[in-house]
């Protein structure tokens, strides 16, 4: 998870704080299987309240739409009907697919909604304790692959190809959020916003004490450490890491990034962290550099303008101090924790 400060909400909060008559208003509420806290400065206290009420009420929406928790959403209506006709949705469904697919081809399928299968697999290993037997894990790949999506041209639709295929938008859909509830904010004129939304946050204007903020990196091996601080201003920080969110299965941890194509879950990533002014692209790539080899997430990201990327990464056998990999624009942009090197090594700027 990538904060500066983080505290766990039991219950939904509103805070405020008045200054000339000008507010810092900040709310946090449980959406889409997540914490999420929105914080505007500069405003009134009625205008920020408005802005934060219309941004939790898009957000409901999108979960509604979006999630594949929920037996009724439109997402579920798509997969119960692979295979067999054309299903004319939401929007912003069509839309968060066909930036999917977009991704999917940048990273030559690293990042993958068709992925939701070996999720499944995964999940009931869990519960009996055994890792999926090859033969299944072969039989689910055949279902995996963003081709098996089709996107009508013209009109609000999708298809899946086959029964068997099935999307799950849990890669993407919090940078697709996050720009949504962006544009409603953005109609308000907010000396700052911030968003923190699990394990991606978004800040915009300046903060409370100079022209940029601090998003701290933590280390992916020490609850208690942030291994560097990155300064970002209107840009999006998002970190993909299985050091949050996990199975264990025969006494062994496994992450809950899965290789689409090897249907494994990835052991190479600590954590991938990508800063960029689109949260929807630092959304999907944190997860794509996760999958892909160092080397060509490094060479991706940049290829791309604007865009950062931090990974943490340790050998097979766990012994060896972890490498901090940097993408090149990071220069003058990080301020690494003094301790760093008794933890780890920064790599070269790859």
């Amino acid at each position: 998870m990538i904060q500066v400060k983080w505290i766990l909400y039991l219950v939904f909060l509103i805070g405020s704080i008045t200054t000339n008559g000008r507010s810092q208003v900040t709310r946090a509420s449980y959406v889409m299987g997540t914490m999420i806290e929105i914080q505007v400065t500069g405003a009134s206290d009625t205008i920020s309240q408005e802005a934060i009420d219309k941004s939790f009420r898009e957000l409901r929406r999108l979960d509604a739409i979006m999630s594949r928790h929920l037996a009724d959403s439109p997402l579920n209506k798509i997969n119960g009907l692979a295979g067999q006709t054309w299903i004319k949705v939401d929007q912003d469904l069509y839309n968060v697919i066909k930036a999917s697919i977009h991704y999917s081809q940048m990273t030559d399928g690293a990042f993958d909604i068709t992925i939701a299968p070996l999720i499944d697999l995964w999940k009931a290993s869990k519960s009996t304790n055994h890792v999926p037997k090859q033969v299944n894990i072969n039989k689910v790949l055949k279902s995996v692959h963003y081709n098996c999506i089709k996107i009508h041209p013209k009109l609000p639709m999708i298809s899946l190809a086959h029964r068997g295929v099935a999307i799950d938008l849990g890669a993407i859909g919090k940078g697709y959020a996050i720009s949504k509830i962006l544009t409603i904010l953005k109609n308000y004129s907010f000396k700052s916003i911030k968003i923190n939304f699990g394990g991606q946050i978004y800040l915009a204007g300046s903060s409370k004490d100079s022209d940029s903020w601090k998003v701290g990196i933590r280390d992916p091996l020490s609850r208690n450490h942030v291994l560097m601080w990155v300064h970002a201003r209107n840009k999006s920080v998002s970190t993909s890491g299985g050091y949050e969110r996990y199975v264990t299965i025969g006494g062994k941890r496994y992450s809950h990034i899965l290789n689409p194509k090897t249907g494994y879950p990835v052991s190479h990533i600590l954590s991938a962290t990508v800063i960029s002014k689109d949260p929807i692209m630092a959304d999907a790539l944190s997860t794509a550099i996760s999958v892909m080899p160092i080397k060509d997430s490094i060479s991706l990201i940049h290829r791309l303008k604007d865009v950062e990327a931090v990974l943490v990464t340790q050998d097979k056998t766990g012994k060896k101090p972890f490498t901090i990999h940097l993408s090149n624009g990071l220069k003058g942009q990080i301020t690494a924790d003094k301790s760093i090197t008794q933890r780890g090594q920064v790599s070269g700027r790859n």
